[in-house]
């Protein structure tokens, strides 16, 4: 993305967006509902409604609307993806879950992964009246344990959703949760934009959520309230009586302006200013809109965005349909539009609430999204179910007039700008203004042979369908440039486990390798490690392959300033240019001298490349003249000082007795020459076709490094121990050596994963094919950097394919805990059965109660296994410790855990505390006789040590 654009300091960029709204699971689904004047509402039957639970009274009353504007699949969650149990995510506010979900869709959406992002991002959100808790839960929570009531808090409490969403993405900018009714969307927008120019976070995830549940519901119409007779929304018209509820949910990604453009963002608009106020008791009730307050909020806005009211083009208005409300909010628009210009009907209003009705908090999030896809699209939508004006709307003497057709937004020359009301119950009133990013020259196609598409998911159903949905979108958009999509899936995708990669030439070509999936061309692993990796060179590559002006001499910054680097060094010493030897070369210094400058030039420049991209080795296995190439990129050499040594070599007499000791006084020269000294390598070394490993001694040794320049690279059998990394490690080959091929050779598992070139190592295609394969074995490195020559830019692809299950609690179908005052039942089983065999069925038990914790896709603990080390959260475990106690009539301190650690020792501990152990015989006589008794209520009462609390605190916390 290339642009003269000038950035405010105050603009902020509009970089990511999710939404799921009524009729729209996505953002192309919504755009394509606007554009084609669709209407998202559901009607419902007598027999669903009746089957919600509706009583036939409601039905059979003429003013029963039954109706209403739901988004489907609520039910569903991935919860395996964010790593939640199961038991966990059935309490979680559906609202939660979807806003969860969308979270990491926009970020995705913006190309960023939050694990790898340097900067710090911000989460400002709203939510709606929890309604899940008051219909599904109720009877839980009143009947529940005080653990229960807690947990059940946190999985429901506004409160948690900003932080839990932060927890789960690992977000560390400020976590805020905002509500101010019906104005939050737009106010939590206005925060995020002041957090973002405050220098608080670097981006800002702001959003917001609404669902109500029961969801087939319709509602009850009265005159003079806010809901509308027949279930349509008529904003502005003379029928309107008011609006329908609606649920969904958008999330949008913010950026500094200046940031997003250095950044390489897909920069979807801007926001130029943004305002918020109250209108305080200057109104005829608490829930009465105010002329004066939305007057000046707006005003207020168009001063924050330095701009002139005659300059937009557009208004989404709050627009409820409401009598009173639309011209109370028509009127204030005028006023405001006045203070600057009398121009009259040339600004186009709409609301999108005739589409999809009233979203409660989440309703200016969706006229938000709503502007910002006309912006993009550079088109006006319509505004359903309007005929003829309010008479109480003044349109012929305001700049307003509603929109009521699909239209081309045309400009007068000034970018395209917007403004977005919002009001809410009780006073709190917002406004933005926004504007469509500047027309800006997209990425050129390079001259790039191929590019590298890197795949990944948590599970292999998922890796099948993110593959087949990136191939039809490539199908689809013919013209994206393959860069691009390469650079956005390499810094803009969490690396899950199941991982592929092709390697493509252009869009097209993409589209059909990810389609077909063949072997040859797409490549697939599910076992994924991030061990080291091991470097192997083998110090006589071809002549032919080594070209150091290349396909990747053109396209990666630090390969070709290394090349050049020591091309410069060679010039000085010989006035020939390296980079313009080939094995053609008819002027070439002499045939050795060139192939071994090449051979050190290529290498170093090879390995300076690979540490750039983060792949720095564990070790370097050498041989030959690669041995120099080796000790300069551990820091032994320096570049300069192999270059001269070489070049002087040339000299020599090879066939003399004493080369060893000329070699060893040239080099000594060197180094005193130089003011410089031999170091310690940084990366261990091993040398020479038996591989021993280079030792301090040997690294500071001048004589050492003379003799081995003239090793002879002939007996390629002593490669006898390949174990010294052993099969934890991933090795880097380059072919056409027989080190390669002696390696390759080695019987099954005796080594690591090999990666081996099948191509000259200076090529492009091969560093691909070598990147591929590190990734699918889970290096860990920054792939992106190999097209470091270009200015890819980060674009929106296809979404994570979510596995979603259903996670569902019934209203009238709740597991209610045992209250009745009853002995429950695993009580009177351990007391019927045998002293002996009760730890084995109260081990059973406790086995049971984790397995459904962790979910019926773990396996069944071990009951010598610890109950800390389960990877079981916190609160889980004390809640099975308090189940446990409830259920047996006593009370067992959590603490516990740590001096009985495993599921068998607790399950000792617990009978012998009840008197159901082997024991249980001695302690009963004790008691008995009465023989001290205070000792007996001791043990039946037993306290937790204060050591034992402070263990389980330091674990818990850990």
């Amino acid at each position: 993305m290339s642009t003269s654009f000038s950035a405010k300091e105050s603009d902020i960029a509009i970089i990511g967006l999710s939404c799921k709204f009524p009729g729209a699971n996505n953002v192309s689904e919504f755009w394509h509902n606007l554009q084609s004047g669709t209407e998202s509402s559901t009607a419902f039957s007598d027999d669903e409604l009746q089957a919600a639970g509706v009583l036939p009274a409601k039905l059979q009353n003429p003013n029963y609307v039954k109706a209403n504007n739901i988004i489907p699949d609520v039910d569903m969650f991935d919860a395996g993806f964010f790593g939640i149990s199961k038991k966990e995510a059935e309490i979680i506010d559906p609202q939660q879950r979807l806003f969860l979900e969308h979270a990491y869709l926009t970020l995705e959406n913006a190309g960023y992964d939050s694990l790898t992002y340097e900067g710090l991002i911000g989460v400002y959100a709203g939510i709606g009246m929890n309604t899940y808790i008051l219909n599904n839960l109720r009877d839980r929570y009143q009947q529940a344990s005080s653990i229960e009531h807690y947990r059940l808090m946190l999985a429901n409490d506004k409160d948690f959703l900003p932080t839990r969403i932060s927890y789960k993405l690992d977000l560390k900018g400020p976590s805020l949760l905002i509500n101010t009714a019906c104005s939050t969307s737009l106010v939590v927008v206005h925060m995020a934009c002041l957090s973002l120019l405050n220098g608080e976070c670097d981006m800002a995830l702001a959003g917001c959520a609404a669902i109500r549940f029961p969801q087939v519901a319709g509602y009850e119409y009265q005159e003079e309230m806010i809901f509308s007779p027949d279930g349509h929304c008529r904003a502005f018209d003379s029928d309107a009586q008011g609006t329908i509820l609606g649920d969904g949910l958008g999330v949008i990604l913010l950026k500094r302006l200046e940031d997003a453009i250095a950044d390489r963002d897909t920069i979807h608009c801007l926001i130029r200013g943004s305002a918020i106020n109250n209108d305080g008791a200057i109104k005829t009730g608490f829930t009465a809109p105010s002329v004066e307050g939305q007057a000046k909020v707006i005003l207020e806005a168009l001063s924050a965005a330095d701009i002139e009211a005659d300059s937009i083009g557009y208004v989404e208005a709050h627009g409820t349909g409401t009598s009173l409300g639309d011209p109370i909010e028509i009127e204030a628009l005028t006023q405001a539009y006045h203070a600057y210009t009398d121009a009259k009907g040339y600004c186009a209003l709409g609301s999108v609430k005739t589409n999809i009705g009233h979203l409660d908090v989440a309703a200016g999030m969706a006229g938000l999204i709503k502007t910002l896809l006309m912006l993009k699209h550079k088109t006006l939508v319509p505004t359903l179910h309007y005929q003829r004006a309010n008479p109480d709307i003044d349109f012929h003497n305001s700049p307003f007039f509603v929109n009521t057709e699909t239209t081309e937004w045309c400009s007068d020359g000034r970018p395209r700008r917007a403004g977005v009301s919002s009001f809410g119950i009780g006073g709190t009133n917002a406004h933005i203004i926004m504007e469509e990013m500047p027309s800006v020259s997209p990425t050129a196609e390079t001259k790039v042979a191929s590019h590298l598409l890197m795949l990944s998911a948590k599970t292999e159903k998922a890796l099948q369908k993110i593959t087949s949905s990136l191939s039809s979108h490539l199908k689809r958009n013919k013209d994206i440039v393959l860069g691009d999509v390469a650079f956005t899936l390499s810094v803009g995708r969490r690396a899950y486990p199941y991982r592929a990669y092709a390697i493509c030439e252009d869009s097209g070509d993409a589209a059909l390798t990810l389609a077909l999936q063949e072997e040859t061309h797409f490549f697939k692993q599910n076992d994924v490690s991030d061990h080291p990796v091991i470097f192997v060179l083998p110090g006589n590559i071809a002549r032919n392959d080594i070209t150091l002006t290349d396909e990747l001499y053109h396209n990666n910054l630090q390969y070709r300033q290394a090349v050049d680097e020591c091309a410069e060094i060679v010039f000085n010493l010989t006035g020939q240019d390296i980079k313009e030897l080939s094995d053609q070369t008819a002027n070439s210094i002499n045939t050795q001298l060139d192939d071994q400058i090449r051979l050190f030039t290529l290498e170093y420049a090879l390995m300076t490349m690979w540490h750039t991209l983060g792949v720095v080795p564990s070790a370097i296995f050498a041989s030959g003249l690669s041995q120099y190439s080796a000790a300069c990129i551990s820091g032994v050499f320096s570049p300069e000082l192999v270059l001269k040594f070489i070049c002087a070599n040339n000299d020599l007499d090879e066939q003399a007795q004493s080369v060893d000791d000329q070699r060893q006084r040239l080099l000594t020269e060197l180094i005193k020459s130089q003011k410089t000294t031999l170091s310690l390598p940084k990366t261990p070394l091993k040398l020479g076709y038996d591989q021993h490993r280079l030792t301090e001694q040997n690294a500071l040794d001048v004589s050492y490094w003379a003799k081995i320049f003239g090793t002879a690279d002939s007996d390629e059998h002593n490669i006898t121990d390949w174990s010294f990394e052993s099969s934890n490690c991933h090795f880097l080959l380059y072919h056409d050596s027989h080190i390669t091929n002696t390696f390759v050779e080695k019987p099954a598992g005796s080594v690591g994963t090999i990666v081996k070139s099948t191509s000259a190592p200076n090529k492009l295609a091969t560093s691909l094919e070598n990147m591929g394969q590190l990734w699918l074995q889970g290096v860990k490195a920054r792939y992106e950097l190999l097209y470091s020559d270009w200015q890819y830019q980060r674009i929106p692809l296809v979404d994570y394919p979510f596995e979603r299950q259903r996670y569902w609690i019934e209203a009238d179908a709740q597991e209610r805990p045992h209250q009745d005052g009853r002995q429950s039942e695993l009580l009177k089983m351990l007391q019927e059965k045998p002293a002996v065999g009760r730890k084995q069925l109260l081990v059973s038990h406790i086995q049971e109660e984790f397995t459904n914790i962790l979910g019926p896709e773990a396996n069944k603990p071990n009951e010598n296994e610890k109950l800390l080390d389960l990877g079981i959260e916190s609160l889980a475990l004390i809640e099975v410790v308090a189940k446990l106690g409830t259920q047996l009539e006593q009370q067992i301190p959590p603490s516990k855990i740590v001096e009985y650690p495993t599921i068998a020792s607790f399950a000792e501990y617990i009978l012998d505390q009840r008197g159901l152990g082997l024991q249980e015989t001695n302690v009963k006589a004790t008691q008995d006789s009465g023989e001290d008794s205070v000792t007996a209520v001791a043990i039946t009462q037993e306290q937790p040590s204060a050591n034992s609390r402070r263990q389980l605190r330091k674990r818990l916390r850990a």
